[in-house]
C-alpha cells in the first residue's frame, strides 16, 4: 500500500477552448484548490518532469501543447528552474516524430531543455511488494532522478482497453512496450501491470518517501469511439486534476458515460492502495461535475475479454463460442499502402502479407487485440468491426442445434426408458 496526498479529492474546472489565458486561469484554479505540498516548497532546487500523452499521426489525439506550456509557465513563475518534458510511443523514431508533430519539441526548448525520448534513456529496475502482474518494472533514470512528476493525459477512449487516462498514460514510460503486450496477453493482467508502473514510480521518492506525482487531464477536446487515434473528437470542456490517478480516471470515465467498475485498470490500482474511486467516497470540487457528464461512444467491453483456459468443459466451449462473436480488427484494403509498419509493431506477429495476391491480412489465431497496429498506422487503415458473418453463422448453428434437440429429445428419452426396462 502506498499513501498519497489527498487521495479522495478530484478537481474539475471548466475551460472551453485552448486559448492560453483560459487554460492558465483553469490551471491556477486547480493549483489553488488542490494546493499541492510540493508547490509550497522551494522549487528552485527541484527537477520537475512533465509527462504528456503523445501519438504521432493525428492532431488532438495527444495532450495539447498549450496545456503543457501553461503548466510549465505556472511552475516557472513559482520558482522552478529545471522543467523537463518527456514521453515515448511505440518506437524511438515514431516518438521523435510525435515530439515534432505535437509541438512538444518547441515547448521543451522554450524552457531550456531538449525534449526527452525515453528510448534514449538509461533504465532502472524497480521492485515493489504491491506489484500484481510483473515482478520488476524498468523505468527511465530521469523519472527516478526527478523530484516531482506531473502526468498530463488526454481524455480518450481506446479500442483495446476501452479508456486511456492517467493510469495508462504511464505506459509511455516503458521501453519494452511490445514485450509487455506479448507477455500480458490476458488483458486483466495487462491492466494490473499498468498499476504496477504507478507503484514503481511512486516508490522512487527520496529517502524512502512517496514521490510527488500530480495528474492533470486535458479534457478540453477529447475523443470518443475508436480511440486512441481513429475516434471522433468530442468537446468535454474541462481540465480534471487529482493526486490519485485512479480517482481521476474514475471521474473522467463516468463523465463519458462509463462505469469505472468495468475497468480492472482502475479497480486494481485503487484496491491495492485503498484509494477511493466510488463517487460517494470522493470529494469532487471546483465546478459541478454533473454539468460535464455526457453519453459518448465507448468501445465494447467485449474487447477486454480474455479466453478462459480453465473451468469446466462446458465453460470453456461456451467461452470459445462467445469469443468468436467479439469485435475484431480488420485492414481496410483501400487505405492500406502495405508499408508493413503495423506488422513491425505487432507484439505477437499476427499481421502478414500474402505476396501472391499482394494483400496484408491479420492472423486472428494470434491476434490479442492490443491495437498496437492501429496506433502505428499512419493511413488509419486498421479498424474494429463486429464479425457479422461469424455472428450469423454461430446464430444459425445454435438455431439448428436447438431445433435438432427439440425433435430428437423425445426419441432419446424413449430409448433411455427402453434400456432401463430391459435391464
Amino acid at each position: 500500500m502506498i499513501e498519497i496526498e489527498k487521495e479522495n479529492v478530484v478537481v474539475i474546472v471548466r475551460v472551453d477552448d485552448y486559448h492560453p489565458q483560459n487554460i492558465k486561469n483553469g490551471l491556477e484554479r486547480i493549483f489553488e484548490l488542490l494546493n499541492p505540498s510540493f508547490i509550497n516548497n522551494n522549487l528552485k532546487e527541484k527537477s520537475i518532469l512533465l509527462k504528456p500523452s503523445l501519438l504521432a499521426h493525428t492532431k488532438n489525439t495527444f495532450t495539447n501543447e498549450v496545456v503543457v506550456e501553461q503548466i510549465a509557465t505556472i511552475l516557472q513563475e513559482k520558482g522552478a528552474k529545471r522543467i523537463l518534458i518527456g514521453d515515448s510511443t511505440m518506437t524511438k523514431s515514431i516518438t521523435a516524430m510525435a515530439h515534432r508533430k505535437s509541438g512538444m519539441l518547441r515547448v521543451a526548448g522554450k524552457f531550456g531543455h531538449p525534449m526527452i525520448n525515453f528510448f534514449e534513456e538509461e533504465y532502472f529496475p524497480i521492485y515493489h511488494t504491491s506489484f500484481k502482474a510483473d515482478s520488476i518494472i524498468q523505468i527511465p533514470k530521469v523519472v527516478v532522478d526527478s523530484d516531482i512528476i506531473i502526468n498530463i493525459p488526454k481524455m480518450k477512449t481506446h479500442n483495446g482497453y476501452i479508456f486511456t487516462g492517467a493510469i495508462k498514460n504511464f505506459f509511455g514510460l516503458l521501453k519494452d512496450k511490445l514485450d509487455k503486450h506479448r507477455i500480458f496477453k490476458d488483458k486483466t493482467k495487462f491492466q494490473q501491470m499498468l498499476g504496477d508502473i504507478h507503484q514503481a514510480v511512486l516508490s522512487t521518492g527520496h529517502n524512502g518517501q512517496t514521490k510527488p506525482v500530480f495528474h492533470i487531464m486535458d479534457g478540453i477536446i477529447g475523443m470518443e469511439g475508436k480511440g486512441p487515434r481513429s475516434g471522433n473528437l468530442r468537446s468535454f470542456n474541462c481540465l480534471i486534476a487529482s493526486f490519485s490517478p485512479a480517482a481521476l480516471d474514475a471521474v473522467a470515465f463516468t463523465l463519458m458515460g462509463g462505469n469505472p467498475q468495468d475497468l480492472e485498470t482502475i479497480r486494481s490500482l485503487s484496491e491495492r492502495n485503498s484509494w477511493p474511486v466510488l463517487f460517494e467516497k470522493l470529494n469532487i470540487i471546483g465546478d459541478d461535475w454533473k454539468d460535464f457528464r455526457q453519453k459518448v461512444k465507448i468501445p465494447s467491453l467485449k474487447n477486454l475479454k480474455s479466453s478462459i483456459t480453465t473451468g469446466s468443459f462446458i465453460e470453456r466451449i461456451s467461452t470459445k463460442l462467445l469469443s468468436k462473436m467479439n469485435p475484431i480488427l480488420i485492414i481496410d484494403k483501400k487505405k492500406c499502402i502495405q508499408c508493413m509498419v503495423c506488422a513491425s509493431h505487432c507484439p505477437v506477429q499476427a499481421i502478414e502479407r500474402d505476396e501472391k495476391i499482394s494483400t496484408v491480412f491479420i492472423n486472428y489465431k494470434n491476434c490479442i487485440k492490443c491495437f498496437c497496429c492501429g496506433e502505428s498506422c499512419a493511413k488509419d487503415a486498421i479498424k474494429v468491426r463486429k464479425p457479422l458473418k461469424r455472428i450469423l453463422l454461430y446464430m444459425s448453428l445454435i438455431l439448428v442445434l436447438t431445433i435438432s434437440i427439440w425433435f430428437i429429445w423425445p426419441l432419446i428419452v424413449d430409448l433411455i426408458t427402453l434400456i432401463v426396462n430391459l435391464i
